[in-house]
């Protein structure tokens, strides 16, 4: 089956990249993948050959508002591909035009919460954005979401699309491996050592991962427990915000904020893991955690519900401040909860984990709804 898929991810180009090895792996189902990539010229990306049978073109457009007619364009082009698929909301409109074209069958994919009031409530486009993807529901073959939130949010609007529904989350090697991840012995971070207790958050620094909230709660935190340590691993276009926050807070000698590459050690010696997220589509971060078996501390995002339990495998929080530091103090004053918080979401999760066989034969069963 020869499949064309639409993209915004330009990390594709990079043949070490995690998404172009996420592709390669999927070119052994297929006989032909084709991906089309949201870019500008400015970009300066070349047609690249994934593999003998996966070719990624950019639409190397003058600017974003060109995408779509690009994208387009460049796949009238191609061969006519047996099913297409977009990986958000732009590109699932793409892929929804050139399967009309072909006459090929449509796959909606959805990452994101995208029908929550967060989603939806933070920006004009994102309004916009989640009328595209109601407006494509019952125009798809097959709906590919990542958590089961995301099947429940479309099964409100249309119960009748139940059928068509496929939860897969994104491949990733940490998610679909025969071992456990975190089963290595890891060096403790030097940072680790200047804390008494170490929480750990792992994630972009955008206004819906509500980083600044978790400031206000850890602020809190520290005035019982002077010697707490928070480590903010996540790169975004809210980094300078948040650290005039950290300063205000007074919190520049408990707060450590940077990126690299390879967080399982991180995890591995982290004491409390904790996220404040708006919304989430899946949450990997929260996966890795419980992978980890560390305690976790998020709002109600993701995977909560679906595989990690509240109070038995995670202590869910709200906006409400006081009564999240309330439930965050009772977790510090318990050691044995914290044990037996991680441990559970330890459990929860090897309950969830494929091999990459298992994912791969999940992936290819996705087109065939």
């Amino acid at each position: 089956m020869r499949v064309l898929f639409i993209s915004m991810d330009r990390k594709i180009f990079d043949k070490d990249s995690a998404v172009a090895s996420r592709m390669i792996e999927y070119g052994k189902l297929f006989e032909q993948i084709d991906v089309i990539v949201f870019s500008k010229k400015s970009h300066k990306l070349k047609v690249t050959d994934l593999a003998f049978n996966i070719r990624v073109y950019p639409t190397n457009s003058f600017y974003k508002i060109f995408y779509i007619t690009d994208a387009i364009r460049m796949a009238r082009k191609l061969d006519r591909p047996i099913y297409v698929s977009g990986d958000g909301p732009e590109t699932s409109l793409v892929a929804y035009e050139i399967s009309k074209h072909f006459k090929s069958k449509f796959q909606l994919q959805i990452h994101t919460d995208i029908f929550s009031k967060h989603f939806i409530k933070l920006s004009f486009i994102n309004k916009l954005r989640s009328q595209i993807v109601e407006s494509l529901l019952n125009k798809a073959d097959s709906i590919r979401v990542v958590s089961k939130r995301i099947k429940d949010s479309i099964l409100k609007k249309d119960y009748k699309l139940v059928s068509k529904i496929v939860i897969l989350p994104i491949f990733r090697n940490k998610i679909v491996s025969d071992e456990n991840t975190f089963s290595k012995s890891y060096f403790s971070p030097e940072i680790f050592k200047n804390f008494e207790i170490n929480f750990l958050a792992v994630s972009r620094l955008e206004r819906e991962k509500n980083i600044l909230y978790l400031l206000d709660i850890f602020a809190e935190i520290k005035k019982q427990y002077p010697n707490a340590g928070l480590t903010i691993l996540g790169e975004g276009s809210q980094k300078e915000i948040i650290i005039k926050k950290v300063n205000k807070l007074g919190l520049a000698h408990n707060v450590n904020m940077f990126w690299v590459d390879t967080v399982e050690t991180y995890f591995k010696h982290a004491d409390i893991f904790i996220q404040t997220s708006e919304y989430e589509g899946y949450g990997l971060s929260l996966f890795e955690a419980a992978d980890a078996g560390l305690p976790i501390v998020s709002t109600d995002v993701g995977l909560i519900g679906e595989i990690l339990t509240p109070d038995h495998s995670v202590i869910v929080i709200s906006k409400n401040k006081k009564e999240s530091v309330k439930k965050i103090l009772h977790l510090l004053e318990d050691s044995e909860y914290r044990k037996t918080l991680g441990n559970h979401a330890k459990q929860q999760i090897d309950k969830f984990k494929l091999t990459k066989e298992q994912y791969l034969e999940k992936f290819k069963d996705s087109f065939y709804v």
